[in-house]
């Protein structure tokens, strides 16, 4: 009898963990991104500048930069993204239709103040020359194929 009360609760224990992948793993929405685990940085990162300027997608930006920016992000064999750019102000942001790479790019919600982009093909750089006519924004982004947010980043 004894020996069911301990081998219980350890098989309860093995199938919650041995089950699951780390690319499963999903952080709250309130995380900063300088909190996030490795195994998300290593998938998918944001560099500093991308073709046509500053990133907007670069961890430590704060502020929407003014004039051109890119959209940039280097996605590692495996990785998905999906973002969800929102205006937080009711402002409008544009970008060259020849400019995307490796981008699929919604219709901008006008209701919504919204626009979606995902990542095409993983183990490839993403970019887009973007100019923003807004204030402040919403980015959520969606790793992994996630329909629920992974986090989010506001920027003024």
């Amino acid at each position: 009898m004894k020996l069911t009360y301990l081998f219980l609760p350890l098989l309860c224990l093995s199938i919650a963990t041995g089950c699951k992948k780390e690319d499963d793993e999903l952080i709250p929405a309130s995380l900063a991104t300088s909190d996030l685990p490795s195994s998300y940085s290593s998938k998918v990162t944001y560099p500093a500048t991308g073709y046509y300027g500053v990133n907007l997608l670069d961890t430590l930006a704060t502020q929407i930069p003014e004039g051109t920016v890119s959209l940039a992000a280097d996605l590692r064999k495996g990785a998905r993204l999906k973002l969800v750019i929102t205006s937080l102000d009711e402002g409008i942001w544009y970008y060259n239709v020849g400019s995307g790479v490796n981008w699929a790019i919604n219709t901008f919600d006008e209701v919504n103040h919204c626009q979606t982009f995902n990542a095409v093909n993983d183990g490839q750089k993403c970019d887009l020359n973007m100019t923003f006519m807004t204030k402040s924004i919403r980015i959520d982004y969606y790793l992994f194929g996630s329909d629920t947010v992974t986090y989010s980043r506001f920027l003024n």
